[in-house]
């Protein structure tokens, strides 16, 4: 629905900016509070990336239905946490990075907003690395996450300049009604570096860049 219909995500956004039901009453809500805090978000940069994601799940590559592999990959995500809960320490497991996933949870340690916001990408970065590039599991990675050029379209798409802008100015936006201060700079393109893997990883493994090539080769 949301790819035939573009004008759902608009009608969506205007439904919470002039909600006015019966929610207020069940939760006792302030309306004044709840009136103030959508006026201070950025709707035109929240529509803009939620209309981005959505439409890299669109279409058709290869004959594949884009959506329908975006749907698979979320089910991959949720085969890797069924994995890790029952021990298994294969490819297909956080256990093979427990000192990285480790580190993630105990990242925001730090005295002030902007330390720990940098320090909980920098290691979700290092996570990342470790279950990505590792060429013990990368092949396997690749065919699990990164086997369908739906996925790579979505991915270099994500990463636009145009994309990485509206994702900063969301996070700004984010930011300011939650802390004090400017909001550490550089932190949301280092985040949409880790979806490109066959950059993301460089040198370490090639078969993420050799399946970027077989998609070129497929459109080209």
């Amino acid at each position: 629905m949301l790819c035939e219909c573009p004008g759902f995500m608009t009608a969506s956004i205007n439904c919470v900016r002039n909600y006015d039901g019966i929610l207020f009453e069940v939760m006792e809500a302030n309306r004044t509070e709840f009136d103030e805090t959508v006026n201070k978000i950025d709707w035109k940069a929240v529509k803009s990336v939620l209309q981005g994601v959505i439409e890299t799940g669109c279409g058709v590559m290869d004959g594949a239905e884009c959506l329908m592999e975006m749907t698979e990959l979320q089910s991959n995500i949720g085969r890797v946490l069924d994995n890790t809960f029952r021990g298994d320490e294969g490819c297909l497991s956080l256990h093979r990075a427990e000192e990285e996933t480790i580190g993630v949870i105990l990242s925001m340690v730090h005295e002030t907003d902007k330390e720990n916001a940098k320090a909980y990408i920098e290691a979700c970065l290092k996570l990342w690395d470790s279950l990505m590039c590792d060429v013990t599991c990368a092949e396997e990675m690749q065919d699990t996450f990164y086997s369908s050029c739906c996925i790579k379209r979505a991915a270099e798409e994500l990463n636009s300049k145009k994309m990485r802008k509206n994702f900063t100015r969301v996070f700004k936006n984010v930011w300011s009604m939650m802390y004090k201060g400017t909001s550490p700079k550089g932190v949301m393109d280092q985040y949409l570096s880790m979806f490109e893997p066959a950059t993301f990883c460089g040198d370490k493994t090639q078969v993420y860049s050799d399946f970027n090539e077989q998609c070129e080769a497929i459109g080209a």
